[in-house]
């Protein structure tokens, strides 16, 4: 082998080093970036939606709830629009061993007042409004959620939710 043919051939086995740790390093970065986080889509386009912001980046390893977060989380009873572990984005507006005030038009938490009427999601389920409200504390380990917006379906209608029902952290991207 003359000495062009080895400089040639000590270039590109250069050359294929350096690609493989790029690779190798891109690789690695997607592996650490994707075990933590998530993508979350909420299809908002529509009447129903209940968050400003379509698609949410999801932080696995966020779970500690801090009242005005929003959480994705798996929804903890089965009710008559969605199955019993469906995901979910809300807003933490209680956590564990706080009083929640449910009005007909306004919610009183620790977060503050939320001006969100029961009508809407009462009228979809076919109850009359008033039967939802009522005073609680938010129970051990568990947190109440809530959207954003009039028809919001939360935890006024189904409960709750476990802490161990958390996904993680959820940050509205737009």
């Amino acid at each position: 082998m003359t000495s062009s043919e080895c400089t040639e051939v000590i270039v590109t086995l250069k050359s294929f080093s350096i690609t493989a740790l790029l690779l190798g390093s891109v690789f690695v970065l997607f592996q650490l970036f994707y075990s933590r986080f998530t993508l979350g889509y909420s299809p908002q386009g529509d009447v129903n939606s209940c968050l400003r912001g379509t698609w949410f980046l999801v932080d696995r390893s966020e779970k500690d709830i801090a009242v005005g977060n929003l959480y994705a989380f798996h929804l903890p009873v089965h009710t008559p629009f969605f199955d019993k572990g469906r995901r979910f984005i809300k807003r933490a507006v209680a956590n564990e061993g706080e009083i929640v005030n449910i009005g007909l038009e306004v919610t009183v938490t620790t977060f503050g007042r939320i001006e969100l009427p029961l009508r809407f999601a009462a009228k979809a389920l076919g109850d009359d409004p008033q039967a939802y409200v009522r005073v609680l504390e938010v129970k051990e380990s568990h947190w109440f959620a809530m959207g954003e917006l009039p028809q919001s379906y939360d935890s006024r209608f189904w409960g709750q939710v476990p802490h161990a029902n958390v996904i993680g952290r959820a940050y509205a991207l737009f």
